[in-house]
């Protein structure tokens, strides 16, 4: 069982849901990315190069193979290099019952003091737990990775958001992102598909939407089937 920090986002975004972790997991066909989502990826790779450019010279790994990527940082970091691009981690670890391999890429690890910072580039502009609790257990996770993979611990955890402002992280010890890779790892496991409520807003962005709102066959009698479609998240349970 393998899991990356990008699986964290899948869980959260477009919103929180265990069914698209499931179907996922199982293969189900996803639909590509929409014309929205094309564009916001595009701006948050502008967002991230812009960012690169101001660092003046770096180690770049954005083009090497994961695995190698992996080594490569650790050789780095013996090195003390400045700043690497796109660094890679592995960890093992136990999630639930189960226990694998944890892999994640920051954007950028900087050299500060005896460690290193990790940085990440988002486009949102709110980065807190209310708004965005996805990009902080993603930088949370990359923190526990470089600790297992160093021994050392983190100079700090750094977002620059959609606005420009460089946003400090607090960090403990990942357990919070490791919770979530944990309630992802149950999920992967379930010999079925999970419930999910279902609404217009929430589902429409997700690759998923035609699976689940494509052949809806609702359980219910007439007197008490909603009178709105929007009710249809609230009476999810029945669909199938």
């Amino acid at each position: 069982m393998n899991l990356t920090a990008s699986d964290i986002y899948g869980y959260y975004q477009p919103a929180v849901c265990a069914r698209r972790i499931y179907l996922r997991h199982v293969g189900e066909p996803e639909a590509e990315p929409g014309p929205y989502e094309q564009i916001l990826f595009r701006l948050g790779k502008r967002h991230e190069t812009d960012h690169l450019a101001s660092l003046g010279k770096v180690e770049d790994l954005s083009s090497v193979d994961f695995r190698e990527a992996v080594q490569r940082t650790k050789d780095l970091i013996r090195r003390s290099a400045p700043v690497i691009y796109q660094p890679a981690f592995t960890a093992e670890a136990k999630l639930g019952s189960v226990r694998g391999i944890i892999g994640g890429a920051p954007d950028f690890i900087i050299r500060k003091g005896n460690s290193y910072l990790i940085r990440d580039c988002k486009i949102s502009r709110r980065i807190n737990e209310t708004d965005h609790p996805e990009i902080l257990h993603q930088l949370t996770l990359y923190g526990w990775l470089y600790e297992q993979t160093t021994g050392e611990r983190i100079a700090g955890l750094e977002v620059v958001s959609g606005t420009g402002e460089i946003v400090a992280i607090s960090y403990e010890d990942g357990g919070g992102a490791l919770d979530t890779l944990s309630r992802i790892s149950d999920i992967q496991q379930q010999s079925e598909e999970p419930y999910g409520p279902v609404g217009w807003s929430r589902c429409q962005p997700c690759g998923f939407f035609n699976h689940c709102w494509g052949r809806p066959r609702i359980r219910m009698t007439w007197p008490w089937f909603p009178k709105s479609i929007k009710a249809l998240s609230v009476y999810s349970v029945h669909l199938e």
